[in-house]
């Protein structure tokens, strides 16, 4: 969500230059409620536009809709949307159909915007995006074959998969450690499984890693610099988004499907919440059924054994999620309508 109000004022600051003004959480959060009101509240009496990144100021939104001729709008994440606290729903419900734009990172984050009251034609899917040359000098890896190594007689693929992100559950790290990987490992013997990220199943995780046998292709890399990260992606052959189902949690979107696309590295997602929207089923990756295994070890194999014109990859992947282009549907369907 940060990096999302991040790139959005970047564009904002770019298209708009001095007439766009910014008001973070910069010190202690009654100031920033307090800037909030007083600028927006100048801001909708001038007639002007008030820009809100999180569902949390839906309440402020209402408000300075019923103080100013201005237009208000909203950037919707997912998480935002669906917290559970009952009198946060109930506050959401009164609020949000009130403004004039619910911008929603995903159609899974379009339909629990809808599910709280607001109508279709105030709900606008635009995805986060990427900023062109992402991955810097790793995209001088993008021509790399699959990298093999002799076993006997045989000739092995020796793919080196990666995930990228907290270890929590809805993340699917964990199942996909216990359940899938040692699948895997019958088709792919030398296969190579780097996680990058900590979080609260990561004993779990080892847990599953230890119970299996997998420390010889299981590697729990914690957290990494930008460069490192860089580095990853340049040498993985697949990324992995391997999410599960856990009720009253939700994946937004994904951007960090789109980061690894946009560095020239094919995405395995599952089909689950918003990770559809982050990835262009065959062009930039593919998904599986969330949850199942077989499934699972069916599209990796497909993926695997397909020569991916990876320059083509980044080509689309910034073709559709490039700042540039997303920003000109905000200009036209967010500032100007």
């Amino acid at each position: 969500m940060q990096q999302l109000s991040r790139d959005v004022w970047s564009g904002m600051h770019e298209a708009y230059g001095e007439c766009a003004r910014l008001c973070a959480l910069r010190s202690l959060f009654a100031v920033f409620v307090l800037r909030a009101v007083v600028f927006g509240m100048i801001t909708v009496w001038r007639g002007g536009h008030v820009h809100l990144g999180d569902v949390s100021l839906a309440p402020l939104g209402w408000f300075l809709k019923n103080v100013g001729r201005g237009k208000v709008t909203l950037t919707a994440c997912g998480l935002d949307v669906i917290w559970s606290r009952w009198w946060y729903q109930w506050m959401l419900r009164r609020t949000l159909p009130f403004l004039d734009r619910v911008v929603c990172i995903s159609r899974a984050t379009a339909e629990e915007v809808r599910m709280r009251g607001v109508t279709e034609g105030k709900i606008v899917v635009i995805s986060p995006g990427v900023w062109p040359g992402v991955c810097g000098t790793g995209l001088h890896s993008l021509a790399r074959q699959i990298r093999t190594v002799s076993v006997g007689a045989t000739c092995s693929p020796v793919p080196l998969l990666l995930t990228i992100g907290r270890l929590i559950p809805r993340k699917g790290v964990a199942w996909f450690v216990h359940d899938v990987v040692p699948l895997l490992l019958h088709n792919f013997p030398h296969l190579q499984y780097w996680i990058v990220g900590e979080g609260i199943e990561e004993l779990l995780i080892k847990k599953f890693i230890q119970e299996n046998g997998l420390e010889h292709c299981v590697h729990l890399l914690g957290e990494l610099d930008d460069a490192d990260l860089e580095e990853c992606f340049a040498g993985a052959d697949l990324f992995i988004m391997p999410n599960v189902a856990v009720i009253g949690d939700m994946e937004g979107f994904g951007i960090v499907c789109i980061e690894a696309s946009a560095c020239g590295v094919p995405v395995v997602a599952a089909r689950l919440d918003g990770l559809p929207d982050a990835v262009i089923d065959g062009e930039t990756g593919r998904l599986f059924e969330p949850g199942d295994p077989e499934d699972c070890v069916r599209v990796i194999r497909e993926v695997i054994g397909r020569q991916w014109d990876r320059p083509k990859l980044v080509r689309a992947t910034l073709e559709y999620y490039g700042w540039p282009s997303l920003f000109q549907r905000y200009r036209d369907e967010v500032f100007r309508f």
